[in-house]
């Protein structure tokens, strides 16, 4: 008998190694540019955010860029934002990464205005 492989869908949660969920903390601000505003870019991120266990936030900036701030086990950061470039790969020409050293609610993410 033949079998199908189980394609995992986009609202399915991932899998985390213990290894991943036990990483060092991360907290990183991502700016996001090109065209990702007026894309569903926000709403896009925080679906996938959704599925991990992760908190911060998104918000679209004044010069037509987008601001992601996000802390968690640098594992499942690097795995959640790895989804999000290749979700909206099409709209992002640049991003720029840094370490965030600010406070970012811990509980939850959020579509910031």
């Amino acid at each position: 008998m033949l079998t199908t492989a189980h394609r995992r869908s986009s609202t399915t949660h991932p899998r985390f190694r213990m290894t991943e969920l036990n990483s060092a903390p991360t907290q990183l601000r991502i700016i996001f540019h090109g065209h990702v505003q007026g894309v569903g870019f926000r709403y896009r991120t925080n679906a996938i955010a959704q599925r991990y266990p992760v908190s911060g936030s998104v918000k679209n900036l004044p010069d037509g860029s987008v601001e992601l701030l996000v802390a968690g086990p640098r594992a499942v950061v690097s795995r959640f934002l790895a989804e999000v470039d290749s979700a909206m790969s099409d709209n992002i020409q640049r991003k720029d990464v840094g370490e965030f050293t600010g406070v970012i609610d811990s509980v939850g993410f959020a579509i910031r205005r």
